[in-house]
């Protein structure tokens, strides 16, 4: 079931402000792809999804691959807009890194008019899909390693690609979280 109004009342010093939110849903794929919230004050905000099924997204690498998995549920593009103005813009490019993992590569935001800035790359992921290093927008390089049997990161490093961080000691921390002593 989708919830497709909302109407909620705000109380902040002695001033009520009254939001109405409307969900739609895709057609084809049933995925909410806007909320419009309007309130008292006048302000209308908007939410835009857009998912590897619209075909606004037709062009975007690994499209195809991503509707051929069923990773669908996950939107590429994610837009916010207030009074018709653009607040704000995160774009997820995917990439194919083999050994059946299909997973987001670039990660780019912008702010109103600006370009759109890239925010992470991933560098590279482990073969249970857990990122093990990645790329600020300053050039920085963070790397994790993945303890507990591979689901929970157990170091953060700084400064080194995974790769470059020797085998031994990525084996050695693992292994003291599956330890049993």
């Amino acid at each position: 079931l989708n919830l497709s109004k909302a109407k909620t009342t705000e109380n902040m010093m002695n001033n009520s402000i009254t939001s109405l939110t409307n969900n739609y849903y895709a057609p084809n794929h049933l995925q909410l792809t806007r909320q419009i919230t309007s309130n008292s004050n006048g302000d209308l905000l908007e939410t835009k999804y857009y998912y590897p099924q619209d075909s606004e997204m037709n062009s975007e690498p690994q499209v195809q691959n991503l509707i051929n998995k069923n990773i669908v549920a996950t939107p590429l593009v994610t837009e916010t807009w207030r009074n018709d103005a653009l607040l704000t813009r995160q774009h997820t490019t995917y990439k194919d890194w083999g050994n059946n993992l299909l997973l987001p590569e670039i990660i780019q935001a912008k702010k109103g008019s600006g370009n759109e800035e890239t925010r992470v790359v991933f560098d590279s992921y482990d073969s249970f899909s857990n990122p093990t290093c990645v790329k600020q927008e300053n050039g920085m390089y963070i790397s994790y390693i993945w303890g507990y049997n591979n689901t929970k990161p157990v170091a953060k490093i700084e400064n080194i690609k995974y790769s470059d961080i020797p085998v031994n000691l990525i084996t050695d921390i693992q292994n003291a979280t599956t330890s049993t002593s």
